[in-house]
């Protein structure tokens, strides 16, 4: 009977914990919605049972803002900060409470609600490039854009005004530049790209610091025909939505930030708006921080809205791994596999699955691109100059590849080798001498000094 009785608590114990859990998760879920009362209630019945949960007693402050309860709303963040007075939360309590004194004194008009209004339809969760937010720093708008003298000139500027007049006040702002070397997003014009692009956006980052995005914009379509002024406004308001930060794709026809350039003129949708407000308002992974600035670490907006970052990335793994069960044979899909590997810094099993794709398809230079930044990564140099090699032979022509291997080079001081490579990508590719990426690295390696 004493047996049974402990047992009975045990489990009885159990089901209580899995309760709290659907509270806490339920009640980010209503929060997200936009139903405070009824988040504020979930959020509740989680602290009576895990009241050492410092996540949701953020969130349950933010929910009393919501009910528009600030008095209520300083008391449980009061207690963040007494839990833990050095934590990332306990900065942001002390800034909303800094917001509510504001609100008491008149001198905000609105009381604060950190994470923001609901939002409405979207597809953020494709925006997060491999689980991470990346985004213009909001504090060092406006943005410096640089577009290259045109006949489309105008439509670039009018698609930038375009995702600015959606966005919310004092979120993106810009000034255009005629000099590209201090620009933030760089605008060309191209006569052609790789078959099937008709526009390409290019993110550059160092660590978790936001570099220069170069956009390129192709002005003939697959007849040779220029682009009418309403179809070049369309491509570039979708490859400045790249540069903006939502670096995937939508899988819905009507916004502007499908896969594909459609036949028919459109607008930004609203789920082009919406998406675009969300990532604004979230904690950006990679940006453009400030001196001194670095990512938030578990960042509440970013949990309750589109889940953990770890969390996000092992979703993507699972489903590709479903992916390659499915079809086993499939050299895409071993590498799209891989490439999610290496972003979560599981190196071994990434470069297994580019073994993997290369049995199927001993030429996929994807999986060979993939296999060289690997062995990059790990510092196996001569396995990437291995792979880089492949490269830039089965290639010869892609001005990527052949400038991927010479910075490689470069690094490792490998100068003259450098320069050879550059050198045969421009004897059988001759306008890669003008593109700017292959000029300055050609100048370095002229001009060391």
């Amino acid at each position: 009977m004493k047996i049974f009785i402990i047992a009975l608590i045990i489990s009885l114990s159990l089901i209580n914990s899995a309760f709290a859990y659907k509270n806490y998760e339920w009640g980010k879920v209503e929060f997200k919605k936009g139903n405070y009362a009824k988040a504020n209630e979930l959020f509740k019945n989680e602290l009576a049972e895990n009241p050492e949960n410092l996540k949701c007693r953020y969130i349950y402050a933010q929910s009393f803002v919501g009910i528009n309860n600030l008095a209520k709303a300083q008391k449980e963040y009061e207690k963040v900060i007494e839990q833990s007075p050095n934590s990332e939360l306990a900065k942001l309590s002390s800034i909303a409470i800094s917001k509510i004194h504001g609100y008491y004194s008149g001198e905000s008009q609105e009381p604060p609600i950190t994470l923001g209004s609901p939002i409405g339809d979207n597809y953020i969760q494709v925006a997060a490039h491999n689980g991470k937010i990346t985004r213009w720093n909001i504090s060092k708008m406006p943005l410096k854009i640089y577009i290259e003298p045109s006949e489309y000139y105008t439509a670039v500027v009018a698609a930038m005004d375009s995702w600015v007049k959606i966005s919310e006040p004092k979120t993106i702002s810009y000034t255009l530049t005629n000099n590209y070397k201090n620009a933030n997003i760089i605008v060309t014009f191209v006569a052609s790209l790789d078959p099937g692009k008709a526009g390409l956006s290019t993110t550059h980052t160092i660590g978790y610091f936001l570099k220069p995005n170069f956009i390129k914009l192709k002005t003939t379509n697959a007849a040779n025909s220029p682009y009418s002024q309403e179809k070049l406004f369309n491509l570039a308001q979708h490859e400045l939505g790249h540069a903006l930060g939502i670096l995937g794709h939508s899988p819905k026809e009507a916004d502007i930030m499908y896969f594909q350039l459609s036949n028919y003129i459109k607008n930004l949708s609203q789920r082009d708006i919406n998406t675009l407000k969300l990532l604004y308002r979230l904690d950006p992974d990679l940006s453009n921080f400030a001196n001194g600035e670095t990512p938030m670490v578990n960042s509440v907006k970013n949990d309750v809205f589109i889940g953990n970052k770890d969390g996000r990335l092992d979703k993507k793994i699972q489903k590709a791994v479903d992916y390659v069960k499915k079809d086993p044979k499939n050299a895409l899909n071993w590498t799209k596999l891989g490439n999610l590997y290496y972003y979560s810094r599981q190196y071994q099993n990434a470069i297994t699955c580019y073994q993997k794709a290369l049995e199927i398809n001993s030429s996929f230079d994807a999986a060979i691109s993939g296999l060289a930044f690997v062995y990059e990564k790990t510092g196996d140099f001569n396995k990437a100059v291995t792979q880089f090699t492949k490269l830039v032979k089965q290639k010869p022509d892609d001005l990527n590849y052949a400038h991927n291997f010479a910075l490689y080079l470069i690094y490792y001081k490998k100068s003259n080798e450098a320069l050879r490579i550059l050198n045969n990508l421009i004897k059988v590719n001759p306008d890669a001498k003008n593109d700017r990426n292959i000029k300055n690295l050609m100048n370095y390696l002229k001009n060391p000094g």
